[in-house]
C-alpha cells in the first residue's frame, strides 16, 4: 500500500480559511490535528506558529547566554566586590521559582510579547553566569593563565582566549 501524497497549493489559505462545514473534525488524514471551530486545520496553523516561536526562543536563549557568559567571566576572574554581589544576586534567583518571577515581572510592565522575552531574559542569565563563574574560577589558577599574566598579557586577552 503507497502513502498518500499530499500536495498544498497555497499553505496560508490553508491556515486561514473558513470552512464551517468542517468545524471541529476530529483528527483524521485530511487534518492530522483536526479542524477548530471555524473549520480550519490546526496543523496547518501549529505549523506557521512554529517558527514564530522558534525565533523567540531562539532570541531569549541566545540574549541569556550572552549575559550569563559577561557577567560569569566578569565575576570568575576578577573577583572582590563584583562576585560577592553576583553570587548573591545567583542564589536570590536560584532560589526563587522561576516562572512565578517572570509572570511577576509582566504584571508589573505589562503583557506583550517584548515584556514576556525581556521577563525571561532577565531571568535565564543565573545559570549562565553560575557555570561560567565555576569554570572560571578554576581555570584562572592554572599555570597557564599565570604565565599568560607574567608574560604581559592583558585581562581582556587573557579572558577572550583561555
Amino acid at each position: 500500500m503507497r502513502g498518500r501524497v499530499y500536495k498544498v497549493k497555497n499553505f496560508r489559505t490553508i491556515q486561514t480559511e473558513i470552512d464551517l462545514q468542517n468545524n471541529l473534525k476530529p483528527p483524521s488524514l485530511e487534518h492530522p490535528f483536526g479542524t477548530d471551530n471555524l473549520g480550519r486545520d490546526v496543523f496547518a496553523r501549529v505549523i506557521h506558529a512554529a517558527k514564530i516561536d522558534l525565533g523567540i526562543s531562539l532570541v531569549i536563549v541566545g540574549l541569556s547566554a550572552i549575559i550569563g557568559i559577561a557577567i560569569g567571566l566578569i565575576s570568575g576572574y576578577y573577583g572582590g566586590i563584583a562576585d560577592k554581589i553576583t553570587v548573591c544576586l545567583i542564589d536570590i534567583f536560584l532560589a526563587l521559582p522561576e516562572l512565578i518571577l517572570a509572570l511577576v515581572i509582566v504584571g508589573a510592565l505589562g503583557p506583550g510579547l517584548f515584556n514576556s522575552a525581556l521577563a525571561l531574559v532577565a531571568l535565564g542569565w543565573v545559570r549562565y553566569a553560575r557555570i561560567v563563574r565555576g569554570s572560571v574560577m578554576s581555570i584562572k589558577e592554572r599555570q597557564f593563565v599565570e604565565v599568560s599574566k607574567a608574560a604581559g598579557v592583558d585581562d581582556f586577552n587573557l579572558i577572550l582566549k583561555h
